[in-house]
């Protein structure tokens, strides 16, 4: 046939069926054109299944020592304890996770230079939507949701005519504002006192920042992405 030199299709299904995360079926298609000898066009479809493995969804902790900043504290203490210290920290899974999903485009083309023996040149699309994407949390991400739980907390108490010294964020205690990913100690008058020298220094209370005790330890798990979308294009050039 005219322009058709080669032509193939291909698709596939697969089902899956988990004990505890239910079933998925899961289709796959490609298109594969070569309108002449020397270039090729390619495309495809799929969507694919990821169910949660056990690293991800055991909750026994596993104690490791990681050191991390504290951002909360050393923004107002500058003290080395809330600088790169040593911090308790339980790793584990965490067993409410949804499984993954995600859905793949591809579309390239691979052309066989003209005239010049094994050179070839390829050229690929590609486009992913992803939904429930699996990822780990580490100190750093803990203590930043940390960060801007305890800012809330302390502009929404401020907001509601308390002052400063009021603000009760619940360090040490079950009524802990911050994340619950962080435990903490409850505040001594060692800590009071650089907090409100800070406190003190500040124009506006739009920066105050509520006493919280150190760190006594971190749990580091995993999390859902609500979703992303990722894109691409990739080239390469072969010579054989």
């Amino acid at each position: 046939l005219p322009l058709v030199e080669y032509f193939e299709l291909g698709a596939a299904i697969r089902h899956e069926r988990f004990s505890i995360h239910g079933e998925s079926t899961t289709p796959k298609f490609s298109a594969l054109w070569a309108p002449t000898r020397w270039l090729k066009l390619r495309g495809s479809y799929n969507e694919s299944f990821r169910a949660p493995n056990l690293a991800q969804t055991t909750t026994t902790p596993l104690l490791r020592v990681n050191y991390t900043a504290d951002p909360y504290r050393y923004d107002v203490t500058n003290a080395a304890v809330d600088n790169s210290g040593p911090r308790r920290t339980f790793r584990q899974g965490n067993d409410r996770l949804d499984p993954e999903r995600a859905k793949n485009w591809g579309l390239g083309m691979v052309l066989d230079v003209p005239g010049v023996r094994g050179l070839s040149l390829t050229v690929d699309y590609w486009k992913m939507e992803q939904r429930d994407a699996i990822t780990a949390l580490g100190n750093a991400q803990v203590l930043a949701l940390d960060e801007l739980a305890l800012d809330l907390a302390t502009q929404t108490a401020l907001g509601s005519g308390k002052s400063i010294d009021q603000v009760d964020l619940g360090s040490g205690t079950a009524g802990y504002a911050g994340s619950s990913r962080v435990t903490r100690r409850a505040p001594t008058d060692a800590d009071r006192a650089p907090f409100a020298a800070y406190n003190a220094a500040q124009p506006t209370n739009a920066t105050k920042r509520a006493v919280v005790g150190e760190i006594a330890s971190l749990v580091n798990d995993y999390i859902n992405l609500g979703s992303r979308r990722l894109s691409g294009l990739d080239f390469a050039l072969q010579y054989r």
